[in-house]
């Protein structure tokens, strides 16, 4: 927050984060294969953690995830899935 605090140099609150790094691709099929990859590097990235670090709920979801974004990339599944 910019709001003066009645401090020379201080302001009234903490500073706000600036805007998330983001990308958009407007082809639909392309931006699922791209968060198919991102879930596959989270997957094997959590998969070389120790065992039992992480719950196999955490694990099973992104392979879910990667399997969701493939098949709706295909086709095989509609948009509303």
């Amino acid at each position: 927050m910019n709001l003066p605090s009645g401090i020379a140099g201080r302001t009234a609150g903490p500073p706000l984060p600036g805007p998330a790094d983001t990308r958009s691709c407007d082809d639909y099929a392309l931006g699922c294969k791209l968060l198919a990859r991102r879930c596959e590097r989270l997957l094997a990235q959590a998969s070389m953690l120790e065992p039992g670090w992480l719950p196999d709920a955490q694990l099973e979801l992104l392979d879910f995830y990667r399997r969701q974004m493939l098949d709706l990339a295909c086709g095989k599944l509609s948009r509303e899935a």
